[in-house]
């Protein structure tokens, strides 16, 4: 899910009218968001959960230190 809200903030940031894919008001919140968080960020915390992810679910770590890790990485 983070990795889908990522990606389609990515998508805004890079000028792509996502208004027309998805029907759901909350993309409008999906879209003030984005005017938040740079691309640099967006980048980073994309390349922390695919490097990541794999290895919660392989060794069943904490899912809730995993968040706080995801959370803290800058």
């Amino acid at each position: 899910m983070i990795k889908f809200i990522l990606t389609t903030i990515s998508k805004i940031k890079i000028g792509i009218n996502i208004t027309d894919e998805y029907l759901s008001k909350n993309i409008l919140k999906i879209i003030n968001i984005s005017n938040l968080i740079s691309t640099d960020t967006i980048t980073q915390k994309l390349d922390y959960l695919i490097n990541n992810e794999n290895d919660l679910f392989t060794f069943n770590l904490d899912k809730k230190i995993f968040m706080i890790n995801f959370i803290a990485e800058k």
